[in-house]
């Protein structure tokens, strides 16, 4: 785009459009300076003869023949120019099309940007500014996608750190779990957390689209575990029976004690149990509570006697609602309901004497186990 476009292209588009007329014009001024009978050329020559003749008598006519000579010349030029414009007037439909496009392409942009041409020449001057700036930040560019290379292989590398640390961190998890289930009454137990690549260092951490994603979303763990020496090892949720699983969740959770500020909630972690078996997970619990506090739910006196406060939850239904009531118990109280858990509601005297013996001597009988 530049200033005058609009106007020039007008201009030699009629030029083009008029060529043959033009053309002929032109030969005929031409015809009329050199040729014909007589010509410009040759009258004006003439005249330049009577003027040298007046100037030999009448020195002020020599001004006159030096005008003549200029005249002369001028007519010259003037059938050189027209030369070379008879041969520019040439009909060319292509170039008539050519120009009437490029004019039309010019109409079209100060309709579309709203503006006249001078407008049209300033839009042009922005788009050269920021085509410039353009040309300049291809360097950076180059220099910004070297640095997200860089920066991604430094990303692969700290999580392929990071999977190596984990999977150790997950061996000795599994040594410390098969200790304290060999302790809960499952020797020869043998729990593992197999981890399970998702994706594969250096193809799954960047997507397509260059977005990165945590090492954490990589790996898939599970447990599996084998109960008895000898049996095959499989997927913990197919094969572990009720009280297994309670023994196994007890172990995994005494590995989440982080601080003396730390409180961890057992649910009825020793479901599906009894007897010696009962004692070991309360032996695990009451070491538990010794490093942090622990909430714990259960229907077993082996482990309700080794708590160091009782609570009792009751429900009770009054109309039409039904409330329940939290009461802490001590002394006989606390002897009867633990009566109650070994022997019933209506607890024999018998029962009722080994509570209360529970209570004296639980911290002899069951040592505190970290």
């Amino acid at each position: 785009m530049e200033e005058g476009l609009e106007e020039s292209l007008q201009l030699e588009l009629r030029t083009a459009k008029n060529a043959s007329e033009l053309r002929d014009a032109a030969r005929s001024v031409q015809e009329l300076i050199y040729t014909g009978g007589p010509s410009i050329v040759d009258l004006a020559a003439q005249a330049r003869q009577q003027l040298v003749r007046i100037a030999r008598h009448d020195p002020a006519a020599e001004k006159l023949a030096q005008s003549m000579d200029d005249i002369l010349a001028m007519l010259e030029d003037i059938h050189g120019q027209l030369r070379s414009r008879v041969e520019s007037y040439e009909h060319d439909p292509e170039r008539t099309g050519e120009l009437e496009e490029r004019l039309n392409a010019v109409r079209e942009l100060k309709r579309k940007h709203r503006t006249d041409e001078a407008g049209l020449l300033r839009l042009a001057e922005e788009m050269d500014t920021k085509l410039l700036l353009l040309d300049e930040s291809g360097q950076s560019t180059a220099e910004a996608k070297r640095a997200v290379d860089e920066a991604l292989d430094g990303y692969r590398r700290a999580v392929a750190e990071f999977l190596d640390r984990r999977k150790r961190a997950a061996l000795g998890l599994c040594r410390k779990i098969n200790r304290d289930l060999g302790n809960l009454g499952m020797p020869g137990t043998d729990f593992r957390v197999d981890q399970i690549d998702a994706g594969g260092v250096g193809e799954a951490l960047v997507d397509a689209g260059g977005t990165a994603h945590p090492p954490a979303a990589l790996l898939k763990g599970e447990f599996f575990i084998s109960a008895n020496v000898g049996q095959n090892i499989l997927p913990l949720a197919r094969i572990a029976s009720g009280g297994e699983l309670s023994r196994i969740m007890l172990a995994v959770k005494a590995q989440q004690i982080a601080s003396a500020d730390a409180t961890m909630i057992f649910d009825e972690v020793d479901a599906g149990i009894s007897g010696q078996t009962a004692i070991a997970i309360a032996r695990k619990l009451k070491g538990i509570s010794a490093q942090s506090q622990a909430i714990v739910v259960t229907h077993l006196h082996q482990v309700a006697c080794v708590a160091d406060t009782h609570f009792v939850i009751t429900k009770s239904v009054r109309g039409k609602t039904t409330s329940s009531t939290l009461r802490r118990l001590t002394g006989t109280d606390r002897v009867m309901e633990l009566a109650r858990m070994m022997g019933g509601d209506t607890p024999s005297p018998t029962v009722i004497e080994h509570a209360r013996e529970l209570v004296r001597s639980q911290e002899s009988r069951l040592p505190v186990e970290p």
